[in-house]
């Protein structure tokens, strides 16, 4: 295991370590002593930070997330917002494990693991939460060079025993419902314009229909109309049952998706945060003054 990982029983308490191996996954009765909203939530973080250490002449410690913790509730669609900087991108790589957090706990609760720590599990066990049930939403497309744009989208079906002409089928049904023309569904991203872009890696993330979906600005690079259209599909995998974290610089469209709203700030110089009234089920701990 990769350094500044983290172990909890939930029983004894919080510890944090650097380099200890520890393989937690799931742990055996870590409910009890949970509270009503906790046993609802699929997604609780529990005093996460993130910290970077820079060097140069000396070593700067730099926070991205520092003591953070809230719940996400099963179907709910959590907005995140807040200035630059302040480290919503950080807490989405944090939670699907891009980052790995320098302290504290992500328990998401997994249909086929359990209660899992994403802070400290497996990588192995991440690969599998990530094909299964996480979906991923960047600020950009990264795929593979020269490969259609439906087969990018249709890809993501096969580890599900589709077949491919299925696969492709319901690509083309999603393209369609997203605006892309069919004279592109056979042409490579790469050559596709931002806006067409970020609607492919929308695809790619709605075709799956996750358990769990992170969404680094999904509609920043869209117009109007097709920002309705994206509303659209979010609001129908909500209702299905798909629960999700969204990064917004627009308000008015969290607005309309979002259930509750967690405001990061950055506070003295170095990113902190706090969960704004009605957004999360447990308010970050108080900055030391």
């Amino acid at each position: 295991m990769g350094r500044g990982g983290c172990y909890k029983d939930r029983q004894a308490g919080s510890h944090c370590y650097e380099g200890m191996g520890i393989p937690v996954t799931a742990l055996p009765g870590g409910s009890k002593g949970r509270d009503k909203k906790e046993e609802e939530a699929i997604l609780s973080l529990e005093s996460v930070t993130k910290s970077f250490h820079l060097t140069l002449t000396r070593t700067i410690e730099l926070y991205a997330l520092r003591d953070l913790s809230f719940t996400v509730g099963r179907g709910e669609f959590l907005g995140i917002t807040g200035p630059s900087g302040a480290g919503k991108s950080s807490l989405l790589k944090c939670i699907y494990r891009t980052y790995r957090p320098t302290c504290g706990h992500i328990w998401y609760e997994s249909a086929r693991y359990g209660s899992v720590d994403l802070a400290c599990a497996p990588e192995r066990q991440i690969i599998h939460l990530r094909a299964g049930e996480i979906g991923y939403v960047s600020q950009f497309l990264k795929v593979i060079p020269r490969v259609a744009a439906v087969d990018v989208v249709a890809e993501r079906l096969i580890p599900g025993g589709y077949s491919w002409p299925e696969a492709r089928r319901k690509a083309i049904e999603l393209l369609t419902r997203l605006h892309i023309p069919p004279e592109l569904w056979d042409a490579c991203p790469a050559t596709f314009s931002g806006g067409e872009q970020q609607r492919v890696n929308l695809a790619r993330a709605f075709i799956t229909r996750p358990r769990l979906l992170l969404l680094d600005e999904p509609t920043a690079s869209l117009d109007s109309a097709m920002k309705g259209h994206v509303i659209e599909i979010i609001k129908e995998i909500k209702k299905n049952g798909t629960t999700m974290v969204g990064i917004f610089h627009d308000r008015e469209v969290m607005d309309r998706v979002a259930d509750n709203v967690l405001e990061l700030n950055i506070v003295k110089g170095c990113s902190g945060s706090k969960a704004e009234g009605r957004a999360a089920g447990r308010e970050a701990a108080p900055w030391p003054q």
